[in-house]
């Protein structure tokens, strides 16, 4: 199991597999099975949890902390974890003692039918790696249809090798018809804008090696063991990286609408909650950073911003005058004040909000500036998710929660007044950050926005459990940090 392990894009230097291998013929005294015991149990066990929460060292999603600020933690907290770890080393027990551990180590997988397609695709991908990969694009490629350039041989074999069902029409200079929609089904898996032409961003996805493509794959593989091993009948899935919304009831997607998610500076987190109410017609709290960073600045050159936007002035829980306060005797940091939008066309969370409670405030919502959902590139918020079809998300789940009709809904939101409406049934909630997935038209890249698939090499060493018994003079301090 612990060799096989690549079949789930790990490594099995990580269990030491070599020195596994060469203590079995190392048993002639007590302490031999002592350090035999000692060693395959601490590989075990690391590989045992790294299926189970995914391998901490293949993450790399965490926020660096910033100065004088609170980590804010974006999945399980270290308790919830410890808690899931010890309910496994009691199953694992059990297995032991009922001779089930094939059993045990087979359940790990996660059963969910994408994991299963991904695997084909690291297989698919690693064979594409070892017979070598693909032909670069030269530099400074640029073209466009019906193009004449000697570089358009160079893009025929690398798209011949992932998108064969593209040949060439004649001339292999000519940037012809057929190439063209094989670079916009090239552009349309990989998260780009699919005109066709050869631009930059096109080019820099092309030159990507087929050894990248499965260290990828291998780190979404990982993410996808952070999720419940089995999904419920009913939730709802934002990928992150695809600036896309679905809602699956009964086990089958009924809707699938984009999202705007946070920007590169204000990440939307990775996570797994559930939807416990939504609210008609929210007021709007601008945070802190917002209020004193962008609303003050704005006041202290447009005085009539507040009323032209529908904000109150609230100093605690009280409204304030506005028309008596002087916004220049103020600046970011001295800002006594807080600011809130009443419900309306111009309130940024738009007419309705869903709420999944978590220290990051990250909720779903409506927003009024619908341009952005046209855009191919969509991570633009401060991080909650903007949802393009929000009506459609709030009747569907008011449907399956409470029966309402489409019309009930309405006359809800008619109302212009804020309602709260908490669900009899939680909805589950996974945010996820896919930069790997397969679907029906294949391996799907899109861009790694945030820059989580950054390389790191320290999971192809022993674990610190397993280096410890290893070398435990050398290796002691190490696993304890570890820990």
């Amino acid at each position: 199991v612990l060799e096989k392990s690549f079949v789930h894009g790990l490594s099995p230097d990580r269990y030491a597999i070599d020195a596994l291998y060469e203590t079995l013929g190392q048993t002639e005294s007590e302490a031999d099975l002592r350090y035999l015991d000692d060693l395959y149990t601490a590989a075990l066990w690391t590989y045992t949890t790294d299926m189970h929460n995914g391998n901490s060292l293949l993450r790399s999603e965490k926020k660096k902390k910033k100065k004088g600020k609170k980590k804010k933690s974006t999945r399980r907290t270290e308790i919830e974890i410890a808690a899931a770890n010890a309910e496994l080393h009691k199953k694992m027990l059990t297995a032991l003692q009922r001779d089930g551990l094939a059993n045990f180590l087979n359940d790990l997988q996660p059963d969910l039918p994408e994991y299963v397609a991904m695997q084909e695709a690291l297989e698919h991908y690693r064979g594409l790696a070892l017979l070598g990969g693909w032909p670069e694009v030269p530099q400074d490629t640029r073209l466009k249809p019906d193009d004449k350039d000697e570089r358009v041989v160079f893009l025929r074999k690398r798209l011949a090798v992932t998108e064969p069902a593209y040949p060439a029409l004649g001339d292999p200079e000519v940037y012809d018809n057929l190439l063209v929609a094989g670079v916009t089904r090239f552009q349309q898996r990989h998260g780009l804008i699919a005109d066709g032409e050869v631009g930059p961003a096109t080019l820099k996805a092309l030159n990507i090696t087929a050894t990248e493509k499965v260290r990828r794959i291998a780190l979404n593989l990982n993410r996808l063991r952070q999720l419940p091993e089995v999904l419920p009948n009913d939730y709802i899935r934002v990928n992150i990286a695809e600036y896309d919304l679905h809602l699956v009831r009964d086990g089958a997607e009924v809707l699938n609408m984009p999202v705007v998610v946070g920007s590169k500076k204000n990440p939307t987190p990775p996570m797994v909650n559930k939807v416990r109410h939504l609210v008609f017609n929210p007021y709007w709290y601008p945070p802190r950073t917002i209020s004193a960073e962008e609303i003050l600045p704005r006041l202290q050159r447009e005085p009539e911003y507040l009323e032209n936007q529908g904000f109150d002035v609230l100093r605690g829980r009280e409204v304030v005058d506005a028309s008596k306060i002087d916004w220049h005797d103020y600046n970011r940091r001295t800002l006594p004040y807080r600011f809130r939008q009443r419900p309306g066309e111009k309130n940024s969370l738009g007419r309705v909000k869903f709420i999944f409670p978590n220290k990051e405030s990250v909720y779903l919502h409506d927003t009024p500036a619908r341009s952005l959902f046209s855009q191919p590139l969509r991570a633009r918020s401060h991080g909650c998710v903007r949802v393009g079809q929000p009506l459609v998300l709030a009747q569907a789940l008011m449907e399956w929660d409470r029966g309402w009709s489409d019309n009930e809904v309405r006359e809800e939101l008619d109302k212009q007044k804020r309602k709260l409406r908490k669900f009899k049934t939680k909805m589950d909630i996974y945010l996820v950050y896919l930069t790997a997935r397969v679907d029906e038209e294949g391996v799907r890249f899109p861009p790694d926005i945030y820059g989580h698939d950054r390389p790191r090499t320290d999971w192809l060493e022993p674990a610190p459990q397993v280096a410890q018994i290893l070398d435990p003079i050398h290796s002691t301090s190490d696993a304890v940090a570890s820990r």
